[in-house]
């Protein structure tokens, strides 16, 4: 491949950010909803996704806005991820953020703390949906690994040097069964906000490309593998916004504000098989564009050049019973997303549907 000159990056971007400036005119313009936008509720519980905070290396036109308050807004955000993901451009990304040495220079693994043979986090609260799936539950089964990568090393940005965030990123993973779990996380940026310090996050620290670089880990050199992604598990969603939209969703109604306690009513999400939203309709797009959805979106998105040109063909919404809430101790809920996902095999018409 050539190398690339300042022209060629420029144009490169500039391409794009017309792609993106299109997929959210296309957005705006949908006469599919039809749907009342509901008072603001405080939403402080953003520890699952963070909104891209480098100006200078943003690449996601759709990302710097406010998270969704409502099924309308995410299905238009989702609208917009779909407009990207199923365009053939690949993004431009920095070398350095697929780049597992760079990577290990600032994040350092941790034991998963599963003997082999053992279910994994995820493979034991929701072994029914995997088993149903065909995928790997516990340790070893195809290859499933698990990995957790701590920001616990002392990181450069600039010519500035600063102290570990101790963000974190756990999941399991199998190439081999093209499966990914996303089991718990605390980004970076979520910790330096807690601690008001002002410092920049480290140059790899988002949801998607942490999770790319343990997919890419687990693939080794197998390009096969390294394509093979056909589920993305989002497990336990705790996102306050997230949750309000999947809930919106599955009752197809406006919710009640949120209870002084925190808790919501999920009354209307059923057990497994659950029930799933093909990604042609508003409310599968409204799940892909919460803040747990817009993690599988920019994971697929940004990393094309590698997995693919590939896209979410639908998403499974379901919980599991029976769970004790730690801050509460009061019984609780989970709510999960399970997204299938499959290749892209032409460009989405532009135009309105």
């Amino acid at each position: 491949m050539a190398p690339r000159t300042e022209i060629t990056r420029f144009l490169a971007f500039f391409l794009f950010a017309f792609v993106a400036l299109l997929c959210i005119y296309h957005g705006t313009q949908s006469d599919s909803l039809r749907l009342t936008t509901y008072a603001k509720r405080s939403l402080p519980d953003d520890a699952t996704i963070q909104p891209r905070l480098d100006l200078g290396t943003e690449l996601h036109l759709l990302s710097k806005r406010a998270p969704p308050k409502n099924r309308a807004e995410a299905a238009e955000k989702g609208r917009g991820y779909m407009c990207q993901l199923e365009s053939i451009e690949p993004i431009d990304l920095d070398s350095e953020l697929t780049d597992l040495q760079t990577f290990n220079n600032d994040w350092s693994p941790q034991p998963y703390g599963v003997s082999n043979g053992d279910p994994t986090e995820t493979g034991s609260y929701i072994s029914v949906a995997l088993a149903a799936k065909g995928l790997p539950i516990n340790i070893g089964d195809r290859g499933l690994k698990g990995l957790i990568y701590e920001q616990n090393q002392e990181y450069k940005v600039g010519n500035s040097y600063y102290e570990p965030t101790i963000g974190y990123y756990k999941a399991t993973i199998s190439t081999k069964a093209g499966y990914i779990s996303a089991e718990d996380n605390i980004s970076p940026a979520y910790r330096l906000a807690e601690t008001r310090k002002g410092n920049p996050p480290p140059r790899i620290s988002r949801l998607s490309d942490v999770y790319f670089l343990m997919w890419k880990e687990v693939a080794g050199k197998s390009e096969a593998e390294l394509k093979n992604i056909k589920y993305f598990v989002r497990h336990h969603v705790i996102n306050g916004a997230s949750l309000d939209v999947a809930l919106e969703v599955a009752s197809g109604k406006p919710l009640p504000p949120t209870k002084e306690d925190g808790s919501r009513d999920t009354s209307m999400v059923e057990e497994w098989p659950g029930k799933s939203y093909d990604m042609s309709t508003d409310d599968g797009k409204a799940i892909l564009g919460t803040p747990n959805g817009a993690g599988v979106a920019r994971f697929l998105m940004d990393h094309k050049q590698e997995l693919g040109v590939k896209a979410p063909s639908k998403v499974t919404l379901f919980k599991t019973t029976g769970h004790t809430n730690a801050d509460t101790n009061q019984p609780e809920d989970w709510i999960h997303f399970l997204f299938e996902i499959s290749p892209v095999h032409k460009k989405k018409r532009r135009g309105r549907k």
